[in-house]
C-alpha cells in the first residue's frame, strides 16, 4: 500500500488529511486532494514523494503558526494571574487598607482583559488570515518549483532525443561501410578466448556462410541469406552419407554465427543480430535403448583390441587400438581426453599410479586439469612400459604431423574418429544408437552404480561438474578415487589374463 495515494475513476490523486488543530492555519482545509494527472499507478507513486515534501512543509509552517498563538494568550493569562494574586510582602499599620486596594486593583485588571476579549478574537482572526495567505504563497512557490522541473525535465528529454537521432544517424553512416565477417570472427575468438580447436572449426563453417554468399560483408547479410543457407546445410549429404543433422546445424554453424555477430553488435559494429531470428527445429529422437554398452558390446570390442590389425597401419594408431578401449573403459573419460595423453602424463603419486588430464596436452572440454588413479588391470597388461617409452610425446599419434604446435592440433580428433570406424567397420558394432566412443562414459558409471561407487566420486573421476554449490565445497581425494577404481569389475577376456 502506498501512503497518500487515492484513486477517483481511473486517475490517481495525492491525498493526504489536514490535522484538525492546524485547519484554521491552513485556509480551514480538512485535506489535500491533487491531481496526479496519471492512470498508471507505477508513475502515479513516483510521483507522491514530491507533494508529500511540500505539504510537509506546508504543515510545519501551520504548527509554527499555532505555537506562536499558543504562546502569546499563554503570556497574558500569567501576567494577569501574577498581578491579580499579588499579596503584601510584611506586615504594615495600614495592612487591611492596602489588602483592599491591592483587591480592588485586581478586580479592575480583570475585568480590563474580559473586556478586551473581542479585541484578542479580532486579533487572531487577523493572524489566522495571514497565515493562510501565506500558505496560499507556498502552494503557489511550490507550483513554481513543479513548473521548473517540468521545463528541466522537458529540455532533458529533447536533449535524448536529439542525441538519438545523432546516434542513429552514426550507426547510418557506419552502416555504409563494410564489416569483413571473418575479421570479426577472428577478433571475438581472440577476446573471448576460444579453444584452437573450437576456433578451426567455427571459422572453417563461418568461411562455408562467406562462399555461400559470395561475399564478406556482414552488414549485407538478411534474414532470407541465412533462411537460404540453413536450408543449404540440412540438405546437403555428409562424408557418412547421411543428411547433415538438425543439430549440428544449430549447435555448429549457426552457434558459430550468432555469437559472432553478437560480439559485434556488442562493439557496435553492427545495429542487430540477424542470425537471431532464424529458427532451426530439432526432433525429439527416439529412444530405442540405452546409451552405454552392453556386456557382449564392451567385451567385442576389448577382445578386438588384443588382435594385431591385418591391414597395415601406423605404430601410433595400432597403439590407439591397443590401448584407448581400455583406458576409456576404466577410467570413463572422454575419448579424445585419451587420444592426446602424453608419456609424461602417466606417473606415481602418493603411492598410486595416476593418469593427468591436462588442457596442457591439448583440447579439454573443462579446461580443468584432474588426476585419474589407473586400475590394476592396466598395470598388469603393461602400460606402464608404453607410456614410459614415449617420454614427453604423445602415446598414440606422430607429433611431427602437428603443423602449428600449439593451434587446432586435430590428430587426437583424428584418432578418435579413426577409433570409431573402427569399432562400425571391423569390430561391428553398427547400432546406429550407440555412440562407439563416447558409449564407454555411459558404461564406466553404470558399472560404478553397480559396485556402490558414490555419484559425486565418480563425477570427479570422469570430470563431470558439480551439480550443486554444495558438491564445490571440499574436494574427492586421489585415495577415496583409488578405492573407488579399485571397487570396478574387471573385463575378462577369454584367454587373456
Amino acid at each position: 500500500m502506498c501512503t497518500y495515494l487515492a484513486k477517483r475513476g481511473a486517475t490517481y490523486y495525492f491525498r493526504r488529511p489536514v490535522p484538525e488543530e492546524l485547519q484554521p492555519y491552513a485556509q480551514n482545509r480538512r485535506e489535500w486532494m491533487i491531481s496526479l494527472r496519471c492512470k498508471d499507478r507505477e508513475t502515479a507513486k513516483r510521483k507522491i514523494p514530491e507533494h508529500t515534501i511540500a505539504t510537509d512543509a506546508l504543515i510545519a509552517e501551520a504548527r509554527g503558526a499555532l505555537q506562536r498563538d499558543s504562546d502569546r494568550s499563554q503570556a497574558t493569562l500569567t501576567n494577569t494571574a501574577a498581578d491579580a494574586q499579588v499579596k503584601p510582602l510584611a506586615a504594615s499599620p495600614g495592612q487591611a487598607e492596602q489588602a483592599d486596594y491591592e483587591a480592588a486593583e485586581a478586580k479592575a485588571a480583570a475585568d480590563r482583559w474580559e473586556a478586551r476579549a473581542p479585541e484578542r478574537s479580532t486579533l487572531r482572526h487577523r493572524l489566522a488570515t495571514r497565515r493562510s495567505n501565506e500558505l496560499h504563497l507556498s502552494e503557489q512557490a511550490m507550483r513554481d518549483i513543479l513548473r521548473e522541473r517540468d521545463a528541466r525535465y522537458a529540455a532533458l528529454v529533447a536533449e535524448r532525443q536529439s542525441e538519438g537521432q545523432a546516434n542513429l544517424a552514426r550507426d547510418a553512416a557506419r552502416r555504409t561501410e563494410p564489416v569483413p565477417l571473418l575479421v570479426i570472427f577472428d577478433a571475438y575468438a581472440k577476446e573471448q578466448g576460444l579453444k584452437p580447436t573450437t576456433t578451426y572449426e567455427w571459422r572453417r563453417n563461418i568461411n562455408a556462410l562467406v562462399d555461400f554468399l559470395g561475399h564478406d560483408d556482414a552488414t549485407r547479410i538478411g534474414v532470407d541469406d541465412l533462411d537460404r543457407w540453413r536450408e543449404k546445410l540440412l540438405g546437403e549429404i555428409t562424408k557418412r552419407g547421411s543428411l547433415r543433422s538438425p543439430t549440428t546445424v544449430k549447435d555448429k554453424y549457426f552457434a558459430a554465427l550468432r555469437a559472432t555477430l553478437n560480439w559485434a553488435v556488442e562493439k557496435r559494429k553492427l545495429t542487430d543480430n540477424v542470425a537471431k531470428l532464424i529458427v532451426i527445429r530439432v526432433p525429439k529422437k527416439v529412444k530405442l535403448r540405452e546409451r552405454d554398452f552392453t556386456s557382449l558390446e564392451a567385451n567385442a570390442i576389448l577382445a578386438a583390441s588384443l588382435v594385431p590389425s591385418k591391414s597395415a597401419i601406423s605404430d601410433h594408431l595400432a597403439l590407439a587400438r591397443r590401448w584407448v578401449p581400455w583406458l576409456c573403459a576404466y577410467t570413463g573419460a572422454r575419448v579424445n581426453e585419451i587420444t592426446q595423453l602424453r608419456g609424461e602424463d602417466i606417473a606415481q603419486i602418493d603411492g598410486f599410479w595416476t593418469m593427468r588430464v591436462t588442457p596442457e596436452a591439448g583440447t579439454q572440454k573443462t579446461n580443468e586439469a584432474r588426476i585419474v588413479p589407473l586400475h590394476a588391470h592396466l598395470i598388469e597388461q603393461g602400460f606402464l612400459a608404453v607410456a614410459e617409452a614415449a617420454g614427453a610425446s604423445p602415446i598414440f599419434y606422430d607429433p611431427r604431423l602437428v603443423r602449428t604446435p600449439g593451434l587446432a592440433n586435430r590428430h587426437p580428433k583424428k584418432v578418435g574418429e579413426r577409433l570409431a570406424k573402427w569399432v562400425r567397420d571391423d569390430v561391428g558394432i553398427t547400432d546406429i544408437a550407440i555412440m562407439p566412443n563416447h558409449a564407454w562414459r555411459h558404461t564406466f558409471k553404470t558399472l560404478a552404480i553397480e559396485a556402490e561407487i558414490p555419484e559425486r566420486v565418480a563425477d570427479a573421476i570422469q570430470g563431470h561438474k558439480p551439480r550443486s554449490v554444495g558438491q564445490t565445497y571440499g574436494s574427492v581425494s586421489l585415495k577415496a578415487q583409488a578405492a573407488a577404481v579399485a571397487k570396478l569389475p574387471r573385463h575378462a577376456i577369454p584367454g587373456w589374463p
